[in-house]
């Protein structure tokens, strides 16, 4: 029998169940803190009348973003400076982060794109797209194969 230090108690975990955590299983998300790549967090939700996207984009100004909705999909782009280093200062740990990032999101076909919204508040993007009636939504058709 072996026993458990007191200290320990409550935090078992397996090495299997620590391997196959999420981020083995979310691939972008093993780059979002290593500075090569920046993906913001987005929670993206949907009613009867709109789909919303609110995005996670703490430092970025407005000016520096870009939202563009075209052909089923939500386009969110932008950028972020970084100031000169000093030569002077002898750096630690530097983890502020600056560059680029592209994030792409679905819509469904109900969306009404040329009726998107979107505002910027405190490091959040909050895209507000309206949805059109089921009856309303555009008619599929067969394709002839050459």
């Amino acid at each position: 029998m072996q026993l458990i230090s007191r200290r320990n108690r409550g935090q078992l975990v397996s090495p299997f169940d620590r391997f196959f955590d999420d981020s083995f299983w979310s691939f972008p998300t093993l780059f979002q803190e290593s500075g090569n790549m920046f993906l913001p967090k987005i929670d993206l939700c949907e009613t009867e009348k709109e789909v919303q996207v609110v995005a996670d984009l703490p430092g970025y100004d407005k000016e520096n973003i870009e939202v563009t909705v075209e052909d089923g999909l939500l386009t969110i782009s932008g950028t972020m400076h970084q100031e000169q280093e000093e030569q002077e200062r002898k750096y630690y740990c530097k983890q502020c982060s600056s560059g680029s990032f592209c994030r792409q999101i679905s819509l469904p076909a109900t969306a009404e794109e040329a009726k998107a919204e979107c505002a910027m508040k405190n490091g959040k993007l909050t895209v507000t797209i309206p949805k059109r009636k089921e009856e309303e939504k555009g008619k599929g058709r067969t394709l002839k194969i050459q």
